[in-house]
């Protein structure tokens, strides 16, 4: 039989009720006396807890999100990794990603899940009707740019803008407060400490930003453009202008006459894609190449911010 919890307050008086006894008689039957208080102290503390209501524990939310940077956010607001996971691996594409049966496992078992949207997570597009599902994109206050080429598709690397960061960690932390109302206030402390070192981030990145010549450097994609935008930064030229495709020969072209008559100090490209082709077009025209994580690799969403800033200016104070 398990014996429940002890009531302390209740036991406290009992123990200073029997002790006076016990203090009363000692003199005369120490052994006989002894057992006999604590006997009595134990069922005692027995009987009255039968009656007391148990608390039952409420199991903690299991998240699952994409992508590393939705990931960083939701980890920062849970603090739980083992109820806080990610789907995809962040040295893959989270374009042409193939979900595994642990993924399905996971996404089945979550309490939520956060995707960006259906139109970059291709896996996700079957999913999105399911209630528990959330595509950030679509939370209010959310700032979406349009492609540069096509202006009536969105740019969907939104994460790139702290401001939508922010968004994000907000819309998680209501969210887990709906679900789990018993450790809102944890969540909220936590969502107070994630804006802290993201402005804490911010600052740094605008100081280090500030130093850089307008319009010295290009990116091999457009991946970037929230980051830009956020920090008023300027691209000379974008490489390839196609995100999905492969270099052309008129992107190609294109480049070589805007290096004939432009200094471009340095070419940055994805960490997690790209570096081959974008090496050579940098060796090949004597750029420097710098690859920028902008995944993050589950680190901390605003180092992710910081450690862009850092490439990006390191590279360009060569």
């Amino acid at each position: 039989m398990k014996i429940p919890k002890i009531n302390f307050f209740y036991r406290n008086i009992f123990c200073s009720f029997f002790l006076k006894i016990y203090q009363k008689f000692w003199q005369k039957k120490k052994l006989v006396n002894l057992m006999f208080f604590s006997a009595t102290l134990f069922f005692s503390e027995f009987a009255l807890t039968q009656n007391l209501p148990v608390k039952k524990t409420q199991p903690k939310p299991l998240i699952a999100a994409s992508i590393s940077p939705i990931y960083q956010i939701a980890l920062a607001i849970t603090q739980d990794q083992k109820n806080t996971l990610l789907i995809m691996n962040p040295k893959f594409s989270e374009h042409d990603y193939q979900l595994k049966k642990e993924d399905l496992l996971v996404l089945k078992k979550a309490s939520l899940v956060f995707y960006l949207d259906k139109d970059l997570e291709h896996i996700f597009a079957k999913m999105a009707k399911n209630t528990n599902f959330y595509a950030l994109s679509k939370v209010a206050g959310m700032k979406i740019l349009p492609q540069k080429q096509n202006q009536k598709r969105q740019d969907l690397h939104l994460w790139l803008n702290p401001q939508n960061g922010l968004k994000i960690a907000e819309f998680i932390t209501q969210k887990l407060c709906e679900l789990d109302d018993g450790n809102c206030q944890f969540y909220q402390k936590n969502l107070n400490n994630f804006k802290s070192e993201l402005e804490k981030a911010i600052t740094v990145s605008r100081q280090n930003l500030a130093k850089i010549e307008p319009e010295s450097y290009s990116f091999y994609h457009e991946s970037f453009r929230y980051f830009e935008d956020f920090f008023a930064l300027k691209a000379l030229e974008i490489v390839s202008k196609d995100h999905e495709s492969d270099l052309t020969i008129k992107d190609a072209r294109r480049f070589f006459e805007v290096s004939k008559t432009k200094k471009i100090k340095c070419l940055f490209a994805e960490a997690q894609s790209e570096n081959s082709a974008a090496k050579k077009i940098a060796e090949k025209y004597q750029i420097y190449f710098a690859a920028l994580d902008f995944i993050g690799n589950k680190k901390s969403y605003p180092n992710l911010i910081l450690n862009i800033s850092n490439d990006i200016s390191a590279c360009l104070a060569r």
